[in-house]
Order: structure tokens, then C-alpha cells, then sequence
């Protein structure tokens, strides 16, 4: 189905690849997906990012791989202040101990960088 101005794209299925995509190419295949899509009037925060079974993810891309990372890590301390009530040092030190860093791609001369805050990694009561 396709809906004007969505701005939504799926697609480049890879079978198999690296951490961190370093090339232009991978072990392409076609893939099937099924997912839900829900719209919101309000992003808990500003950019790409998502909420998967593994947990919270926020992204950076950028030219510069220190921008890329500024970015997702950002965008995780805003999302961790707003879900917890907290201030944005406190998240920061809460980004820590419970988020990992991780370069999602090299390819294409645009580091990807993503933050992941694991759905068990605050505990609140």
C-alpha cells in the first residue's frame, strides 16, 4: 500500500552482515515483514528512532562519526529525562551504566551510530 507523503521506506534486506555495515553491500536478499505501525501526535523524542523488542534505540548519522554519536546519545539522554522525570545530567549519568553505543553502519561515507537502553535497565518502582 502506498500513502502519499508517509514518509516511510522498508526495505534492503540483508541475510547476513557485519556489526556495523562497511560497504556498500552485504548478503542481499528480499524479506517479508509484518509489522504495526501507530501514529502519534507526540514523539517521545525528536529524530529516528525506535521501540523494539531489545529496547529503546535512538540514531545519529552523520559525515562526522563524533556527530553521529552526539546525536544518538542526545536524543537517548532527552528520551531517558522525559520517561523518568528526570533532569538531563541525571539521565546522562542513568546513559552511563545502561546504554550501549554501537556504529549501525560505515557504508556510503555516513557514520551511523545507535544508542540502545535495554527495557530492563531502570528499574523504578
Amino acid at each position: 500500500m502506498t500513502v502519499p507523503e508517509a514518509l516511510l521506506s522498508l526495505g534492503d534486506g540483508h541475510a547476513a552482515q557485519g556489526d556495523g555495515e562497511v560497504s556498500g553491500t552485504a548478503v542481499e536478499c528480499g524479506m517479508t515483514t509484518t509489522m504495526t505501525l501507530t501514529l502519534l501526535d507526540d514523539a517521545p523524542v525528536a529524530g529516528i528512532h525506535a521501540d523494539t523488542p531489545a529496547g529503546r534505540i535512538t540514531f545519529g548519522f552523520d559525515a562526522d562519526l563524533n556527530a553521529a554519536t552526539t546525536t544518538a546519545l542526545d536524543r537517548m539522554v532527552d528520551w531517558i529525562a522525559g520517561s523518568y522525570g528526570t533532569t538531563r545530567a541525571e539521565a546522562l549519568g542513568m546513559a552511563s551504566v545502561a546504554v550501549s553505543m554501537r556504529v549501525t553502519q560505515v557504508a556510503n561515507r555516513t557514520w551511523g551510530v545507535h544508542a540502545l537502553l535495554p527495557h530492563d535497565a531502570v528499574l523504578t518502582r
